[in-house]
């Protein structure tokens, strides 16, 4: 938090935090953080990232003091691609519209205000141009009334038997937290010697095991771990993944380490 307040200036209207790392998996401070932000300005907008979070981890957006809250609705929530969804709080858009503090850049029919070329100043029509994704909300919702805690709990129980694993297994390194506490259900490693797109080639090709090797869409964090360019290999558990198929997964991983080759 100190970092960030001294990075903060007269003109910082709006500070922008990550719930979870996608990349390390591991989740961050945000009630003290915020505490210790409002502290220091009151008047900065927080926006907290819960793209990573939202449906696995509870999100008190009213008692954290969050002001702007996105999140997707593919990961966490199980939803559909294309559908997500923004918490606005009253801080951030006022019943007075014209001292709100958030707009949309994007203009488009909403059907609700016609003519005209201005959008709508009343929510959530101020914020969402054009044709709403209808059937892909309609899943998100289906999605989120059948999620559980036991989902999440066993996602967990899986990660702990990746890292615990991994752990043992020499010529593997390990990135993030070394046990499940503080962390979402994505682990980070590599293989010495092995490139990461080469192990998740090889996982998928020799053994049917989907994981992403690279960057992440976070090369400053990678060049931040140490794992530059090349990045690392990263492994999400599901709801549907066994303890069988986390013992595959081991194996496939012990076979490729150098003292296998």
């Amino acid at each position: 938090a100190d970092k960030l307040i001294e990075a903060c200036t007269d003109c910082t209207a709006l500070m922008t935090l990550s719930h979870a790392s996608n990349v390390l998996g591991t989740i961050q401070p945000i009630e003290a953080t915020i505490k210790a932000v409002r502290a220091h300005d009151p008047e900065i907008l927080i926006m907290v990232d819960a793209a990573q979070t939202a449906g696995h981890f509870p999100i008190d957006v009213q008692g954290w003091d969050i002001d702007l809250l996105p999140l997707a609705g593919h990961k966490g929530l199980r939803g559909p691609t294309g559908t997500g969804g923004l918490y606005v709080s009253p801080r951030a858009y006022p019943d007075e519209c014209d001292k709100t503090r958030v707009f949309c850049q994007r203009r488009g029919g909403t059907g609700s205000m016609a003519p005209g070329l201005e959008m709508p100043t009343k929510l959530p029509d101020a914020l969402e141009a054009g044709t709403s994704n209808a059937v892909g909300f309609a899943g998100l919702i289906a999605a989120i009334d059948a999620l559980t805690h036991e989902v999440h709990e066993h996602e967990m129980a899986m990660t702990d038997q990746v890292l615990k694993g991994l752990h043992a297994i020499p010529s593997v390194t390990i990135y993030g937290l070394p046990t499940i506490v503080g962390r979402t259900p994505v682990v980070l490693f590599n293989i010495e010697g092995t490139h990461p797109r080469d192990v998740m080639t090889t996982l998928d090709a020799e053994h049917g095991i989907a994981v992403r090797g690279g960057v992440h869409c976070a090369p400053l964090l990678h060049e931040a771990i140490g794992t530059g360019s090349d990045g690392g290999v990263r492994v999400s558990p599901g709801s549907g993944t066994s303890a069988k198929q986390i013992d595959i997964f081991l194996d496939a991983i012990r076979a490729m380490t150098p003292q296998h080759a």
